[in-house]
């Protein structure tokens, strides 16, 4: 998935403005889903257990920071300021 994101955007802050369709600082598990699908995952179940893991305080949004947080192990602290 991270080389996919990658492949389809200049930053994980422009991703995250993309998966964010509303514009409203959070993506729900509907827009998640839309832009995964977009990026050529099927996969419900994975889309789903992706959603879960990057949704950190489990409360149905991934936040910019949690988003950001999730990549950090991959690509170094990101701030989402």
């Amino acid at each position: 998935v991270c080389q996919q994101l990658y492949a389809h955007s200049d930053s994980l802050a422009a991703a995250f403005a993309a998966f964010d369709s509303n514009a409203d600082g959070g993506v729900d598990a509907a827009e998640f889903r839309a832009a995964v699908q977009r990026l050529g995952i099927a996969d419900q179940q994975q889309i789903d257990e992706i959603f879960a893991t990057l949704d950190a305080d489990a409360d149905g949004k991934i936040t910019a920071a949690e988003f950001l947080a999730a990549f950090a192990p991959v690509y170094g602290h990101i701030s989402a300021e």
